[in-house]
């Protein structure tokens, strides 16, 4: 660690120093959790399991689908990454409905902020943990119970917030959403028909 006064040479040498040391202690499983969301992305697993999630919540549930997908993809993969993702499929089932691009699109970016911030091995929460010296299995088991207890706050915020903003859109992106300006406040929308390829479970 550099102190006052240190000769130049000599904070250069801290910084590689410290910067070594961590990287050293995390570096691996950043570059496993790279490699596995490349293999979500490229593979179409995280379609397909956005896609399983839409199933198993049924309809009316679409923003408790993406919170919860998010949460999950977003702990191997960049939350900005998932986001590009996962968003195309948010605007579509957006598009089917007639509304709710904005609460789907919230709902998503929320489920991801909340483990991008929360769980290792995302790179920030692995920092975190390698430089404080804290227990990393312990600080994945934290990090989902705060997930689990969060989730529902932000899936609300979103289906509040959602509804507010829809007729706040920009023409260009309701005119690629939906085709042609969609009714305002349609946020709750009929559910996903069949044609769609997602088949509804019944509750």
């Amino acid at each position: 660690m550099s102190s006052p006064g240190q000769p130049l040479t000599g904070i250069v040498s801290s910084i590689t120093t410290g910067f070594g040391n961590t990287l050293g202690s995390i570096g691996i499983v950043i570059g496993l959790g790279v490699a596995i969301g490349k293999i979500l992305e490229v593979s179409g697993a995280a379609d397909s399991l956005a896609r399983a999630f839409l199933t198993a919540f049924g309809k009316g549930r679409e923003e408790w689908a993406m919170g919860s997908v998010g949460s999950l993809v977003s702990i191997p993969v960049f939350c900005d990454s998932g986001y590009v993702i996962m968003n195309p499929l948010a605007r579509s089932i957006a598009r089917v409905k007639r509304g709710g691009c904005v609460a789907l699109a919230l709902a998503l970016g929320c489920g991801m902020t909340l483990t991008h911030h929360m769980v290792p091995p995302t790179p920030g929460p692995l920092a975190a943990t390698g430089i404080l010296g804290a227990d990393l299995g312990l600080v994945i088991v934290v990090g989902l119970i705060f997930t689990v207890i969060l989730l529902p706050v932000v899936i609300v915020y979103a289906r509040w917030v959602g509804p507010t903003l829809e007729d706040q859109i920009i023409p260009e992106v309701r005119e690629a959403v939906y085709g042609r300006p969609a009714p305002v406040g349609a946020g709750s929308g009929s559910g996903l028909p069949r044609r769609s390829g997602i088949r509804w479970s019944r509750r």
